[in-house]
């Protein structure tokens, strides 16, 4: 028999079923007695949050004073997850997975929720009444399925197969809260509720959920942050919605709202590679539960939600889900694993039009298999019961303005992408600007992160290689081609590190699961001497210890951006400037860009301003009313076209009242390039 962590792929080790069994005296076969899993999982629980903990007091956490609104925050965004995701969820989960229906209702419930709220907003329903409409119709369709199918109750044996509630439910739900937790240090430690990191898309991504949440998709609002939607986003509004319906829900601000929805949303990833591990590479519970522990250490996963790449961060979510069903579909065609797959896909490609390469070479090697093995199979044609087919006329009719612009946006962007892999594009620029290979990949950077990331991928392979074949051969063609993408621009494509960085961010999480599988299986009671499992369990332990010192590392170098002094800034022009007073941005740098999102309700200008990108910038300019200087680019002395001393100054910023003989035009203007 297979090991109880991670069953050993039929055909591959058929010698492991004649294996002799541990017996008792008596010949019973001796199986982990429940008591000691239990308090095995009490201590592992245990020093997990113990890490937590040290971590948190290591970045200098001393309170968690702002820990109502963040849990606000989050609970908003659950609550609307699980609304939107229950029917759906209900009705489409396999039932295998029903043991797991919990944690696959919000993971539905985010793609659900992303294409209904962009759907209304494109046919022109304000956001409030979206919201609303969202919340009434998903309550009302989790009534009718719960009427119509009966409780979601798995039976006795698939539960005990599962590990029981506590390793099917509670287990994954305690690593993504520690996730969560973890995730919140920076917030913590500054006792702000506000955006942390320092990638400046999050200036853009909360400007376009402040657009979505005042105007409709296609308007242009010169008095908001960002006055429309980003040229380059035009794919994402699903994403964006998500986290306008959660700050309607809420009553926060967006920039209060964001990052509790990150720490959600990767809690989320978290849990989607959990069900990748047991239910594709069939890893038993306890093998599961140690991916899902290794995908929540990596500092990859925390580096996209603090950072923040929120963009990536909602297709590293969708990618596990999308590659469990479509690997599933693809084996045994079937219309629930069919319409699940189509959901994370086409969110996940929307958010992130770059992943596309993973699934594609996933499903690509997964079809070809099956059909060399198999010979051509027809697949299950849709139908839709006679009676409904007007509702989903109407449905089909009500989306196609917003499918008609997503669609675009998506494949814009995936020409870009085409253009840089073939050398006919420009390579995309970014905040990255070196390769990152294991060492950055792990977090503790030298030697021992190379080590670490190299073994990693020793075991991954070695992981894949003891899956089923349905799941060895396309994860397997997957690591390959994604590597062999990301070896030729390294080697190839000069300034291709962005790009670089977002192939190898995605591959290194299913890494991590295959190497927790065969680790989980060498360390299991499967017929392994005491020697090998004793080396598997050290390798496991040395494994988490350095992925949670990367993790440190991460949370330690990260701060807020929308900071104090930046809010206190606006709190200071709300009081001193008069209504429509122009102001010049002696800003440099990412502050430029917050500075100009605080000061939205004013006209701005600059004498430098940041061009030659794809965020909005304000018009040149030397004349306005007042100016905001940054305080470290002219320590001493009179700020030059200055009227005497700041009228307001804190850490990071001076206000001050410019002279009225500066030379030039005002051209300063609330409407952005």
């Amino acid at each position: 028999m297979g090991s109880a962590l991670c069953p050993p792929r039929p055909g591959r080790v058929e010698a492991a079923r004649h294996r002799p069994q541990p017996m008792t005296a008596t010949g019973a076969r001796l199986r982990p007695a429940p008591d000691r899993i239990g308090r095995l999982a009490v201590v592992v629980a245990g020093l997990a949050a113990a890490a937590v903990l040290a971590i948190a007091w290591n970045a200098g956490v001393k309170g968690a004073g702002v820990a109502p609104d963040i849990v606000r925050g989050g609970a908003a965004l659950l609550a609307l997850l699980v609304v939107a995701g229950y029917a759906p969820a209900r009705l489409l989960a396999p039932s295998e997975l029903r043991v797991h229906l919990p944690l696959l209702v919000p993971l539905v419930g985010a793609m659900t929720a992303g294409l209904a709220l962009s759907a209304l907003g494109f046919v022109g329903v304000p956001l409030p009444i979206s919201v609303a409409v969202l919340l009434a119709a998903g309550v009302a369709a989790a009534l009718l399925v719960r009427v119509r199918l009966g409780p979601a109750r798995p039976a006795q044996a698939e539960l005990a197969a599962a590990g029981g509630r506590w390793l099917a439910l509670a287990g994954p739900a305690y690593i993504a809260l520690l996730l969560a937790a973890a995730l919140m240090i920076p917030v913590l430690r500054d006792q702000l509720v506000s955006v942390p990191g320092t990638n400046p898309d999050a200036m853009l991504g909360a400007g376009t959920v402040e657009l979505l949440r005042n105007a409709g998709p296609l308007d242009v609002r010169p008095d908001l942050p960002v006055d429309r939607m980003p040229v380059v986003w035009k794919s994402k509004y699903p994403i964006y919605y998500v986290l306008a319906g959660a700050g309607e829900l809420s009553g926060l601000s967006t920039l209060e709202l964001w990052a509790a929805a990150g720490a959600v949303l990767a809690g989320l990833t978290a849990i989607g590679f959990f069900l990748l591990a047991r239910y594709a590479l069939r890893a038993g519970p306890l093998a599961a539960l140690l991916a899902m522990s290794f995908v929540a250490a990596d500092r990859v996963l925390a580096h996209l939600a603090l950072h923040p790449y929120h963009n990536q961060l909602w297709g590293t979510l969708a990618l596990a889900p999308m590659l469990l069903f479509g690997l599933r579909f693809i084996d045994a065609p079937n219309r629930r694993d069919g319409v699940l797959t189509t959901l994370f896909l086409v969110i996940g490609l929307l958010a992130y039009p770059l992943m596309v390469l993973f699934p594609a070479a996933a499903f690509t090697a997964a079809w070809l298999r099956v059909r060399l093995e198999r010979g051509a199979a027809p697949l299950p044609r849709p139908r839709l019961p006679r009676r409904r087919r007007g509702l989903w006329l109407v449905v089909a009719v009500a989306a196609f303005p917003a499918g008609l612009v997503l669609f675009a946006g998506a494949l814009q962007k995936m020409v870009g992408a085409a253009g840089v892999l073939l050398g006919s594009g420009v390579p995309w620029g970014g905040d990255v600007t070196a390769y990152r290979w294991f060492s950055w990949l792990v977090g503790v950077e030298g030697p021992v992160g190379t080590v670490t990331g190299l073994t990693i991928v020793a075991f991954a392979l070695l992981g894949l290689w003891r899956a089923p074949r349905n799941v060895a051969v396309p994860l397997g063609v997957t690591a390959v081609v994604s590597a062999a993408v990301a070896t030729y621009l390294f080697f190839l494509r000069p300034f291709s590190e962005y790009f670089h960085f977002k192939v190898v961010a995605f591959l290194f999480p299913l890494l991590l699961v295959a190497a927790a599988c065969w680790l989980a299986d060498r360390a299991g009671p499967s017929g392994n001497s005491n020697l090998t499992r004793l080396a598997a369990a050290g390798a496991t332990a040395l494994i988490a210890a350095v992925l949670l010192v990367g993790l440190r590392n991460e949370i330690a170098a990260n701060a807020l951006q929308a900071d104090r002094p930046t809010l206190e800034l606006r709190a200071a022009a709300a009081r001193i400037l008069p209504p429509d007073a122009s102001v010049r941005l002696d800003v440099a740098n990412g502050r430029q860009l917050w500075a100009g999102y605080v000061l939205a309700d004013h006209p701005v200008t600059a004498i430098a301003p940041i061009n030659n990108t794809s965020y909005p910038y304000p018009p040149a300019g030397r004349r306005a009313d007042f100016i905001v200087a940054e305080r470290r680019l002219k320590p001493r002395g009179p700020w030059p076209d200055a009227a005497g001393p700041a009228l307001y100054e804190n850490k990071i910023f001076r206000l001050y009242r410019m002279r009225d003989d500066v030379p030039g035009r005002d051209a300063a203007s609330q409407r952005f390039r």
